[in-house]
């Protein structure tokens, strides 16, 4: 036989990888490789190489392993965690902890979550939901078959928005987003102005902002010469008590910024399951006008 180092091709190792396919090794060797395995520290310390990483990662993809390999792997992890051979990598973090915040975030940039992980984390939260194991304190609480936020986590989400919602940056990165501007009513509302030439400026894509305090809104059609706003406002959202607070806040921005501000809704332009027709183009401008003059 012949003696010496040698350095196995890539054909060579692929032709390796194919005859072991499929092959399983009997519980004796498994045994006896579980031996010579233990306590081996050759690769201690050491790192593969990004070129391997990417290798073994190209490799892995679409692998699926079986219910009975999870569930080994599983056994073996817990395991390893009782008797101190491996550690929690979050141990200790909290969510004030902003390296936390920042691997975390690293790690789900880009990331799309498929359909069937969707489903996956959705039946996983039924089932802890069911053995008690989240709780309504945990972030979120169940209602029936549909999961919520706890009120502390909206108010959380809400305070953070607000905040986000100042930068303009973010504003527009948002507003992006929002294929369907101007909306029917407002595009209905427009054509009225235009055909009659009344000096008002659609902004309700984003273009305009007024400040109040920690909130900022954005009217519909302004004037700026005559300090004049027209809110089209949707009957269902506007209706909302949660709305209504907001608009007021809203209309004190408006008054103090020195604005006079009329309100049409959705159902006055354009036909509602609810209210039946809407008023029709000659009322919509008698209102127009009539707002447009007194000033």
């Amino acid at each position: 036989m012949p003696t010496g180092v040698y350095e196995r091709t890539e054909e060579h190792r692929r032709k390796l990888s194919i005859s072991a396919m499929g092959r399983k090794h009997s519980e004796e060797t498994k045994k006896k490789l579980s031996l010579i395995m233990k306590g081996n520290s050759n690769f201690k310390g050491k790192h593969h190489t990004e070129e391997e990483k990417r290798r073994r990662s190209e490799f892995m993809k679409g692998m699926k392993r079986s219910e009975e390999t999870k569930k080994k792997m599983s056994e073996a992890f817990k395991k390893q965690y009782k008797n101190g051979e491996r550690k929690v990598w979050n141990k200790g973090l909290t969510k004030e902890n902003l390296e936390w915040r920042k691997r975390i975030s690293e790690l789900n940039k880009g990331r799309i979550v498929s359909e069937e992980t969707k489903i996956k984390i959705i039946e996983t939260r039924k089932r802890l939901f069911s053995e008690g194991k989240l709780k309504p304190n945990s972030g979120c609480y169940k209602k029936g078959n549909a999961h919520y936020n706890s009120k502390t986590t909206n108010q959380k989400i809400s305070e953070a928005h607000k905040r986000n919602w100042m930068d303009e940056d973010y504003r527009n990165r948002i507003l992006k987003n929002f294929k369907n501007r101007p909306t029917n009513p407002e595009r209905k509302l427009l054509k009225i102005i235009e055909k009659y030439g009344l000096e008002f400026q659609y902004v309700g894509n984003g273009k305009v902002w007024l400040k109040k305090n920690m909130e900022v809104f954005n009217p519909d059609f302004i004037n700026k010469e005559k300090k004049l706003i027209i809110e089209v406002f949707g009957y269902y959202w506007h209706n909302r008590e949660d709305m209504k607070k907001r608009d007021i806040r809203r209309f004190e921005c408006y008054i103090k910024s020195g604005f006079n501000v009329l309100i049409i809704y959705d159902y006055e332009l354009i036909k509602n399951y609810r209210f039946g027709e809407p008023l029709g183009e000659k009322k919509i401008l008698e209102r127009l006008l009539s707002f447009y003059q007194r000033i």
